[in-house]
């Protein structure tokens, strides 16, 4: 009997200080004899067995462990990482506007009236309001919305009624445009340079206002219009950016009404307006 409870007793004692038993119930492994493990409190205390591990790191609790990879790697191959920040933003534009040679034609099939106009370039001028969406990895850049209200103003040069000039003919065509624009800076072109392309509709209202001979146009009309984009953007301060681009726009025959005091007095002429503009301004980051 005795030797039965001396035989338990050091297979316990065996199984408890086993490391390999020891770990896989719960226990720790001994750390080695021969590296000292690092301790804090010893080493304040001055204690000579505190030797520093170049490896040791103080525990912390995992919700106060290190954050993972910042926002800015996922857009990692993003040149201009400031630029591709989301919100509001407002700004300004100016340039030089051509208006192309203009046609019209009567309305009425059974009359043969043909209006031909040639414009000078003149300027124009206006404001914008647009909003920036957040950049997601692999996007090929990044999406803007924008509103844009433009003002032109282009004088006659040359007019032919009836393929027959009238040197004398003076008067302006002008329009205001109200548009709804989508555009896509590519923000992984450049850090200081974001070219963009963008395209829109809305409405135009056209005002034009001719004399020639006895003869008169002077009406306006609201028509659909649609316009194109292409350019690119300079950041110039944290908040600030210049920007310069090719613009067309172009409106959907306008209806225009002409007096004479010539037969036929009044005559509606269906019309034409394209114009090419050569743009520059200044958007301001609200954000």
């Amino acid at each position: 009997m005795k030797i039965f409870w001396t035989a338990a007793l050091s297979s316990v004692a065996i199984l408890t200080w086993s490391p390999t038993v020891r770990a896989q119930y719960g226990g720790s492994i001994p750390q080695p004899l021969t590296q000292a493990a690092y301790c804090p409190t010893c080493a304040q205390q001055g204690e000579p067995h505190a030797v520093p591990d170049v490896g040791y790191q103080p525990w912390q609790p995992w919700h106060d462990a290190a954050p993972g990879p910042s926002s800015g790697d996922l857009y990692r191959g993003y040149s201009n990482l400031d630029d591709t920040n989301a919100g509001w933003y407002i700004g300004g534009i100016a340039g030089a506007v051509f208006l192309a040679d203009q046609k019209s034609e009567a309305v009425n099939p059974n009359v043969r009236r043909v209006i031909d106009g040639k414009f000078d370039w003149n300027g124009a001028g206006g404001m914008l309001v647009g909003y920036r969406f957040p950049v997601h990895p692999r996007d090929m850049g990044q999406l803007r919305i924008e509103f844009d209200s433009i003002y032109r103003d282009n004088g006659i040069k040359t007019l032919l009624s009836n393929d027959v000039e009238f040197p004398a003919a003076t008067g302006e065509a002008t329009s205001s445009s109200f548009m709804f624009n989508v555009a896509l800076d590519f923000t992984n072109w450049h850090s200081w340079i974001t070219p963009y392309v963008a395209g829109g509709v809305g409405v135009l209202y056209i005002s034009e206002t001719l004399h020639y001979g006895n003869a008169r146009l002077d009406d306006h009309d609201v028509v659909f219009a649609f316009q194109g984009m292409a350019g690119a953007s300079i950041k110039l301060w944290e908040n600030v950016e210049l920007f310069t681009e090719f613009r067309y726009l172009g409106g959907s025959n306008p209806k225009f009404r002409r007096t004479s005091q010539s037969a036929p007095t009044v005559l509606d002429l269906r019309s034409e307006y394209n114009t090419y503009g050569v743009m520059g301004g200044v958007r301001i980051n609200l954000y």
